[in-house]
């Protein structure tokens, strides 16, 4: 039996998948439709069943072959399969387990906050529920989703993210005893390799880009701080686009008059901490120019893709992304003596291990770090 016989199969007829010798076999019906049967005899009793256990188009072949194995390995442990069946039609599927952790589990303020709902609710619905989501979860078993995750190879990290996720389902199905098999299926399925990029932008690069911006206020005020602020603060773009105005606290050391924002962004989900960016002389003079907009963000506007798009292509380095400039950051810190600790610190990196490399800074030391970094930065730019 293949997928092409399935489709090709005419009302009436009844295909056999003989080569595996699992019982299991498609019935071509009137309307159309054409269902999965799996046909057994218990050991020891003398009974025999064929029931239906889905819909072509609504599991698939794979998914077929796992459930008949099942049904064939309890018939012979003199077990009807059938009171399994039934049990079976009690649980939730996973489309239902889903909801349910959406309005409760990952609608705590740490999730809502750092956006964390938002991307779940992105990976379920693009790359887990078309192959999960109508299914009983125990019909879940880690040969599916290994199938699953080597079916997304060419995204790696889209296909370890959404494997997180669907883990951390079957976990929180299992610690309320929605789930009755006593083992999560994604356990075993093993990450792919993440690949860490390396890019940052060279010394004549951050001069270009300085002077592409400078071009840039004149015509896209907003634009040009927003890219301004990436570059001199190692921001991510996100958490600019949403900062508001209400989160930034004005400082003065040394003479030296300089933003502070604080926010929830991508790490709070994972530490439960606040967010904190050092806006330098550099940028915050820019973005106070901005006129005041009515959401009451800083810079109004997302993350203005196109006009970097256009600014790396004019300038010769297309590959250099927008979260590159963060990299940059970065680096020129590490060339220009400011120690890791303090580099990581700055960034925000949220994991434990890094938390327990990066020994936690005082404000002040944090914010003399980022300033020696943006007058770095501007000497690059000004060629001093």
């Amino acid at each position: 039996m293949n997928i092409e016989m399935i489709r090709s199969s005419k009302p009436g007829d009844v295909i056999w998948d003989s080569a595996n010798g699992n019982g299991l076999h498609v019935r071509a019906m009137p309307s159309g439709k054409k269902s999965f049967y799996v046909s057994y005899r218990v050991k020891g009793s003398g009974v025999q069943g064929r029931p239906c256990i889905g819909d072509f188009g609504i599991i698939t072949l794979a998914q077929a072959r796992q459930i008949a194995k099942t049904y064939r390995a309890e018939a012979s442990q003199g077990r009807d399969p059938r009171s399994s069946l039934k049990q079976l039609q009690a649980e939730i599927t996973c489309q239902e387990l889903f909801d349910q952790m959406l309005s409760t589990y990952w609608s705590q303020e740490r999730y809502l906050k750092s956006n964390r709902r938002v991307e779940v609710g992105r990976l379920w619905a693009f790359n887990l529920k078309p192959t999960f989501g109508h299914m009983k979860l125990s019909n879940v078993t880690p040969s599916l989703v290994r199938d699953w995750h080597v079916s997304l190879v060419d995204t790696p990290y889209k296909a370890n993210r959404a494997k997180e996720v669907l883990s951390k389902m079957f976990n929180y199905a299992l610690e309320y005893e929605l789930l009755k098999t006593g083992y999560n299926p994604t356990k075993n399925v093993k990450a792919f390799t993440e690949t860490r990029r390396k890019r940052f932008a060279t010394l004549e690069e951050i001069k270009k880009i300085g002077a592409a911006l400078e071009q840039e206020r004149l015509v896209n005020p907003r634009a040009a701080a927003f890219l301004h602020t990436l570059l001199f603060s190692g921001s991510r773009p996100k958490a600019l686009q949403d900062a508001r105005w209400d989160q930034l606290e004005i400082r003065i050391e040394n003479g030296r008059r300089y933003g502070v924002l604080v926010s929830d962004g991508k790490s709070t989900a994972s530490t439960g901490e606040s967010e904190i960016v050092v806006i330098p002389p550099q940028a915050l003079a820019l973005l106070e120019e901005l006129p005041r907009t009515t959401d009451k963000r800083i810079f109004g506007i997302n993350m203005p893709i196109n006009i970097w798009h256009r600014i790396r292509r004019e300038a010769g380095f297309p590959d250099l992304r927008a979260r590159d400039l963060r990299r940059t950051f970065a680096t020129v810190g590490l060339s220009t003596g400011v120690d890791v600790g303090a580099i990581g610190e700055l960034l925000n990196h949220k994991s434990s291990q890094t938390t327990k490399i990066y020994a936690k800074l005082m404000d002040g030391r944090r914010a003399e770090a980022a300033l020696n970094i943006a007058d770095s930065i501007s000497g690059v730019i000004s060629g001093k």
